[in-house]
């Protein structure tokens, strides 16, 4: 994992995403470097925003501090890989081929913005308006797919349109499954 490698790759995306994403399209990563040397990483920081939040809030309980981590890291990890994997078979519907690793690259790097600000958000409940922030990930996905893709000029807004639809779908999914399983053992008296 190389914290400061990512750190540097989420500055550069969120200050100037055309001229990173023509970065990126030159890398040619495979998905489990970027998750590890890119997702892993900003999900870690995340986490110590939230045990920061949970320490502020005198809500702190290892057990709690450890389900709110591991909850994160899944429901992030598989927001990211079920979207990739789901929308890379939609790719031939809007005339471009399928390919993973590209679309792997747009959805992570793109989350990664929405990653941090998940996190600095949960250092306080008054400051979860800055969720709103996350929204900059869709600007930064659209400047992607266009940098990225194949898709035909005429079939990137429903590109994007359908690819944010399911990402939403996703993230609803995944969360209505793992969050009643971590909150259940939180309660749970060992």
């Amino acid at each position: 994992m190389k914290f400061k490698e990512s750190v540097l790759k989420l500055i550069n995306i969120s200050q100037n995403p055309r001229k990173e994403w023509n970065s990126i399209a030159q890398e040619n990563k495979n998905p489990t470097d970027i998750y590890i040397n890119f997702i892993i990483p900003l999900i870690l920081i995340s986490c110590l925003f939230k045990l920061a939040g949970r320490l502020i809030s005198l809500d702190f309980s290892i057990l709690n501090a450890f389900l709110t981590c591991i909850a994160f890291i899944v429901i992030t990890s598989g927001i990211i890989y079920l979207s990739s994997l789901i929308i890379n078979e939609l790719l031939p519907k809007f005339k471009s081929d399928k390919n993973f690793n590209i679309i792997f690259s747009l959805i992570a790097y793109s989350s990664g913005p929405a990653i941090i600000i998940n996190g600095i958000s949960s250092l306080h409940p008054d400051m979860s308006f800055i969720n709103i922030l996350s929204l900059y990930s869709v600007v930064i996905f659209w400047i992607g797919t266009i940098k990225l893709l194949s898709v035909p000029k005429e079939q990137t807004v429903g590109f994007a349109l359908v690819s944010l639809i399911l990402i939403s779908a996703i993230i609803f999914i995944i969360n209505l499954i793992i969050m009643p399983i971590v909150v259940s053992l939180a309660f749970l008296n060992f």
